[in-house]
């Protein structure tokens, strides 16, 4: 009786350890196929490379946390991206609040 009570344990476990390596595997692995290299920058892609990064520099560190308890910085990050659309020659509006 021990016997089948310690076998029937044991299956159990390597089910369990089967589905936990299969939930890992499914849920870690990257999709596709990954390369070495990444492809070389044009000129215009670095400078847009650039511009990016200072836009996040200044959105997530000058600005900082942005919500409903910190409004002030909400208003600052609205007022920086107008003002980004604008310098690019782009229109923006503002939604209401209903």
């Amino acid at each position: 009786m021990f016997r089948r009570i310690l076998y029937s344990g044991l299956r159990i476990s390597v089910a369990l350890a089967i589905i936990a390596a299969l939930t890992w595997f499914v849920m870690v692995r990257m999709p596709g196929q990954s390369s070495a290299r990444a492809a070389i920058l044009s000129p215009e892609e670095i400078t847009l490379r650039g511009e990016l990064m200072a836009d996040v520099r200044t959105l997530a560190g000058e600005i900082g946390e942005r919500n409903v308890p910190h409004y002030a910085a909400l208003t600052a990050a609205a007022e920086f991206i107008e003002g980004s659309f604008l310098r690019a020659g782009l229109s923006s509006r503002r939604d209401g609040c209903a």
